[in-house]
């Protein structure tokens, strides 16, 4: 039997689905276009079209176009017509790149979680932490993206941000705090208690000395974790040092390697570090190892990050480390999204969840740096 034409183009729209030719929020050619394009009719183009849109794949919005709110790979998903828009940071530098590729990961699974069994769709939009978010939401593409709700993460909103969403009206909740635009609702880890735990383990074996290297990128869990360590010190009768605390995005180079250089030039004092996320490990480690000191016996690490264990092996040192799931956060988050979109009562929309300290071998008793 010969494949009728609406079939060739649905065929051909659904391999271009499989091949990611189209994202799930991408508008797809118009109805002339492909027509044009693969030298077909309008009418079986269209027929093509209405198939997909019944089938769950495509949505169309008068004067706006057809969208993509489900792919071919996402088959098995009950279809339906609400997208949610993932807006979370890109990188500015290499050496950060990986870090948030895997966060950015992690997080889309957790949500995908939440939202699948709605039958809702994800769109990934990407944001440069130089440019407005202000810009983003009056550009031409996301206005004409289909949309019924926002997952900000690794993002810090300002006021204008929070007036600019109330504006739109388009519900949206936070992986992380937001201290600039405190009525958008959140889901985030226990920076103060896990700071704190890591600081009290490090008193517990010997060690008085202890630094904190971190970055200020998020202003709420920077203070919360500042806040944290101080506690823990203050508890032990220790006077916090602030030469002791410091903002690797401030260092030369800026990461772990300008914080240990820094602390060595300065000849401060100082028997364990508690750094936050892997490439500041990463960086100060090295350093460390290069200069001739063993990791612990020399200096202990406590990494703030839960991918560390990703290079243990490089350094053959399994890391104590606080770690958060970004899995289970972006899934809770994703499900308050869900009960502020069906209008559910008493939503808690702020949430605190517990990171896990997990021991390992890069602590040890107190060793004093000459």
């Amino acid at each position: 039997m010969t494949e009728s034409k609406s079939s060739r183009v649905r065929k051909i729209l659904l391999e271009s689905l499989k091949n990611n030719k189209y994202q799930i929020g991408d508008r797809i050619e118009s109805d002339n276009a492909l027509s044009k394009r693969l030298e077909i009719s309008k009418s079986p183009v269209r027929e093509a079209i209405s198939s997909l849109v019944s089938d769950g794949y495509l949505k169309r919005i008068q004067g706006k176009g057809t969208f993509v709110i489900s792919t071919a790979q996402q088959i098995s998903y009950k279809r339906s017509s609400k997208i949610i828009h993932l807006i979370s940071q890109v990188p500015l530098q290499i050496d950060a790149s990986s870090q948030l590729t895997k966060f950015r990961a992690k997080t889309m699974t957790g949500l995908l979680s939440a939202f699948s069994e709605q039958g809702w769709g994800l769109c990934f939009t990407p944001h440069c932490r130089v440019n407005k978010l202000h810009d983003l939401f009056n550009s031409q593409d996301f206005q004409n993206k289909p949309k019924d709700g926002i997952i900000f993460a690794g993002i810090n909103l300002t006021p204008e941000d929070e007036k600019n969403l109330k504006d739109l009206s388009i519900p949206s909740v936070s992986v992380g705090r937001q201290i600039h635009a405190p009525s958008i609702p959140y889901v985030d880890v226990d920076h103060e208690h896990a700071t704190y735990k890591a600081t009290k383990y490090l008193l517990k074996n010997g060690h008085h000395e202890i630094g904190l290297i971190h970055k200020k990128t998020h202003p709420s869990a920077y203070q919360e974790r500042v806040s944290g360590y101080k506690r823990a010190l203050k508890e032990y009768g220790i006077a916090p040092s602030e030469s002791l605390i410091l903002d690797s995005d401030t260092m030369t180079p800026p990461n772990g390697k300008g914080a240990v250089i820094k602390l060595l030039k300065e000849k401060i004092k100082y028997t364990s570090l508690i750094i936050f996320d892997e490439v500041n490990t990463f960086e100060a480690v090295k350093q460390l190892k290069e200069k001739g000191y063993d990791i612990p016996n020399d200096i202990s690490i406590v990494s703030y990050s839960s991918y560390t264990k990703d290079f243990s092996s490089f350094f053959n040192i399994e890391f104590t480390r606080i770690e958060e799931s970004h899995h289970d956060l972006a899934c809770r988050a994703g499900k308050m999204l869900v009960d502020i979109l069906k209008k559910k009562e008493d939503i808690q929309k702020n949430i605190v969840m517990h990171a896990d300290f997990i021991t390992g071998n890069s602590v040890s008793k107190r060793s004093i740096l000459e």
